[in-house]
């Protein structure tokens, strides 16, 4: 034990010696803190992170490097939450790390006008110097070209995208990654990724993750749903630009899928002579996958291989979801990787070595690196202020989504804080590292990489030091004991907290808020009611039972009005924000949280805002119990606006970061960066909520759960003007005999369950209009559905579900059978006539026929 404290002691002051160095901040860069933006990164290079939460990469181009004796510049795009457009962004090479790591500049943003039925997938440059995008959409490939002068992509073709075996032709998919390998300035293959199927399985009525009795595992601990399995496919053309293609085939092997899916971009590569046609996918869960081409003019790969590190191990990516793209290396001229991912773009440099397998071996150099970069820690960051290091200044710790827990240094002033490259926190040698696995998050094993680790940094064992106090995807409570000293923390592994012999238990994802309160030391979490909870410290490991927080009108504090996955992830904190002695309670909010009550609350009852921070003032009171006793909550507005942070939870803290005596605001957000709001500029507002606006819809009768077996709000008799939607994430279960209404929509991640001796009759309109990878589903058990038309937007996962003994009867019905896609948007599971028909806008009308 003595001999590992040595090594981390001996760790911590290379680090100390490497932030003084390779992380100095640049002097020519301002780097003085601006209220309302994130916090700058102190050192003149820091890891790269694009705009938005997820950030993929379509290709490289020159062009403002030269090709000459530059390395390209790269393209992004991602969704920009609530408009839902699709954005694009491009970054210049300005320069190599000494390392080999390309540095690039600032973002640039390029304008398009391309319907969103279509997502870029695919950049690359012909030797004409124009650069081209390929755009997807079910069955069809549309081409941009970019305009340096505007900085825009212009449509150029449209052109259709099927597979033809014998006379048949259907529609190829296309969502998932797309990348070619080229022949010359035309011929090419087109290589893209197709998945097997719904993550969700058929059991649609009771998958959905904010249903409360969502039940994702069997008795065996078993995942009820799917694991979708996606192959790569080919096509071969003699011009990529105009087609046709052709020979149309699957390259994967049927016992080499990849779980899930292959990411977002794949890749060809140049390896050397003999190898320059080679092709490298990524995948969800983290392996990086390698096809030897043994072609000069097509794609026929030998088995798939995982590529290693060079310790001879597959490699598994930092983060979830890797997705990678060739990038030039600076000497060689072969293909380093650059790798998107969720939170850090990722570098990989190719050794020139081959292991046993004839597989290229990668070196892993850290994240690609940027220029005047913001201060990043991975998505969705779980920030603390503190002295970490005992050097009268306020560092930065901070958890991720993928898991991690990390350390940003303070290397400025008590007064100009700057703030270095984060780097991981480890104990007993290794990162602290989160990863729920198969059975760990409640949304499933897609979630298997998601740790979502919310540290609480405090003084938790009295010793003077800073402690880490963590849970997680996983809703453990675990302790990290400090045992080193103020200058070298050294940490202890995590080890759990109790209370009446039983590990703490509560919903998932919420950082706890931890403080002394009335000469106790108080931990402040969701309980399995998803309701703030206090208990009270006995020992290191072992707390009491405190009881429920109430505020001054006696209620209890709820956190969410959704279930399941819903719930938790609030990001507590106790902080005297005011400075009247009492410690305030400030919590992080997301865009489904409803706090204090889940009829009405903040962010939701305000409408589809966003994720906010929240003040609950301290009442200065205790209950009978001896428990605090607090306000109403209030917003905290900037410049008297309110602040609105996206989707995801967001992470407040109180500090006077800037030495002025007065406590700012700071907030992590879902991309990664911390926001930055000087106390001045923050006032409070106890916004007048009204109930929140119906998240389940039937005549506008409100309702405040997400499963209504329990609630009357169908219609008992025929009603030609009643319209009723099914609003996004609800899960409802029919329970009159009959149901009547005009009109019916059913959006994403919804569904309806009509069971035996049921009818539900839809005079007009029933509608799944569930945008793309969004489930909307209706399942027929033994009921009858009646309805005029029946339509089915174009979607990967709507479906109607009809099981034995059941009657689905739309009238208005064409007689013309078209095939639409070789995939069903329909199951039924007793013997059915079943048609598919595209109308004028593309809806797949559906008829089913009793037998």
């Amino acid at each position: 034990m003595r001999r590992l404290l040595t090594k981390v002691f001996v760790f911590m002051a290379l680090i100390s010696a490497v932030f003084a160095t390779v992380f100095a901040a640049d002097s020519k860069r301002n780097l003085t803190l601006e209220s309302g933006k994130p916090l700058p990164a102190g050192g003149k290079a820091a890891p790269f992170s694009g705009p938005g939460l997820g950030n993929k990469l379509l290709g490289t181009a020159y062009v403002n490097s030269n090709p000459e004796s530059d390395r390209p510049d790269i393209f992004i795009q991602y969704t920009e939450h609530f408009s839902w457009k699709i954005k694009i962004v491009y970054y210049s090479f300005e320069g190599n790390h000494s390392d080999g790591r390309a540095i690039f500049g600032q973002p640039i943003y390029v304008q398009h006008d391309i319907p969103k039925k279509y997502t870029p997938k695919y950049l690359f440059q012909n030797n004409n110097n124009k650069v081209y995008c390929i755009w997807t959409a079910p069955g069809e490939l549309l081409y941009t070209t970019f305009n340096r002068d505007t900085l825009a992509f212009e449509k150029t073709e449209i052109i259709k995208f099927a597979n033809k075996t014998g006379k048949q032709t259907s529609p190829v998919k296309l969502d998932g990654a797309l990348a070619a390998i080229r022949h010359n300035e035309k011929a090419a293959e087109l290589i893209f990724s197709v998945s097997t199927g719904n993550y969700m399985g058929e059991q649609a009525v009771r998958m959905h993750t904010r249903g409360n009795v969502f039940d994702p595992y069997d008795g065996a601990g078993i995942w009820r749903g799917e694991l979708p399995k996606a192959y790569l496919y080919a096509v071969s053309t003699d011009d990529i630009l105009k087609g046709p293609f052709t020979n149309f085939r699957k390259i994967s092997l049927d016992s080499q899928p990849s779980y899930l899916n292959h990411g977002w971009s794949n890749t060809a590569v140049n390896l050397g002579s003999g190898r320059e046609k080679d092709f490298v996918s990524g995948s969800v869960l983290g392996n990086l996958c390698y096809y030897r081409n043994t072609s000069k003019d097509s794609f026929i790969p030998e088995p798939m291989t995982l590529i290693p590190g060079p310790d001879g191990i597959a490699i598994r990516h930092p983060t979830v979801n890797p997705s990678p793209i060739a990038y030039p290396n600076h000497k060689t001229g072969l293909s380093d990787l650059l790798v998107s991912c969720e939170g850090w773009f990722y570098y990989y440099q190719f050794t020139g070595q081959f292991d046993k397998n004839d597989t290229p071996v990668y070196k892993l150099l850290g994240p690609a690196l940027q220029h005047n970069a913001d201060l990043t820690f991975g998505t969705l960051p779980v920030i603390n202020v503190v002295d970490w290091d005992g050097d009268g200044k306020d560092d930065i710790i901070a958890g991720n989504s993928p898991g991690k827990v990390l350390f940003s240094k303070n290397i400025g002033t008590e007064t100009t804080p700057r703030f270095a490259n984060p780097v991981e926190i480890k104990t007993d040698g290794k990162a602290i590292s989160i990863q729920p696995g198969y059975r760990g998050s409640i949304q499933g094993p897609l979630e298997a990489r998601w740790g979502y680790t919310c540290p609480q940094v405090a003084d938790w064992t009295g010793n003077g030091l800073p402690d880490i106090l963590l849970s997680s995807s996983v809703a453990e409570h675990l302790l990290y004991v400090n045992m080193g000293t103020a200058k070298e923390p050294l940490l202890s592994s995590g080890q759990p907290l109790y209370c009446k012999g039983m590990p703490l238990f509560g919903t998932w994802r919420v950082r706890p808020a931890v403080g002394e309160i009335n000469e106790k030391m108080a931990y402040i979490m969701l309980d399995d009611q998803d309701q703030v909870h206090l208990y009270w410290k006995i020992d290191n490991y072992n707390l009491e039972d405190g009881g429920k927080l109430r505020l001054t009108d006696q209620n209890y504090i709820d956190a969410n009005y959704r279930y399941a996955g819903g719930t938790g992830r609030l990001k507590l904190q106790l902080d005297d924000w005011d400075g009247d002695g009492h410690k305030d309670l400030l919590i992080g909010t997301m865009l489904e949280s409803s706090v204090p009550s889940k009829k009405r609350g903040f962010p939701s009852s305000l409408g589809n805002v966003g994720a906010m921070p929240l003040f609950l003032k301290n009442s200065g009171k205790l209950d009978l119990r001896g428990l605090p006793i607090f306000e109403k909550p209030q917003v905290f507005l900037f410049k008297g606006e309110q602040i609105r942070l996206l989707i995801h939870s967001c992470s407040p803290v109180a500090s006077d970061i800037n030495g002025d005596g007065k406590l700012d605001l700071l907030v992590g957000e879902e991309t990664g960066r911390v926001m930055f709001y000087a106390h001045n500029d923050i006032t409070l507002s106890g916004e007048i909520l009204s109930n929140i606006t119906p998240h389940c819809e039937w005549q506008k009768t409100s309702v405040d759960n997400s499963w209504h077996n329990n609630k009357n709000w169908w219609r008992n008799t025929p009603d030609s003007s009643s319209n009723a939607t099914l609003g996004e994430n609800c899960s409802v279960v029919l329970t009159k005999d009959k149901a009547y209404c005009k009109n019916l929509s059913i959006k994403n991640n919804s569904s309806l369950l009509i069971s035996t001796n049921q009818i539900l009759e839809v005079a007009e309109n029933l509608t799944l209009a569930a945008p793309a990878h969004r489930n909307a589903s209706i399942v027929v058990d033994g009921g009858i559905l009646k309805t005029s038309d029946l339509l089915i937007k174009p979607s990967d996962n709507s479906r109607i579900i009809i099981k034995e003994g059941s009657i689905v009867t739309p009238k208005n019905i064409s007689n013309k059978i078209q095939q639409y896609i070789n995939e069903s948007l329909i199951i039924a599971e007793s013997t059915k006539k079943i048609t598919l028909e595209l109308d004028r806008n593309d809806h797949v009308v559906v008829s089913v026929s009793n037998i």
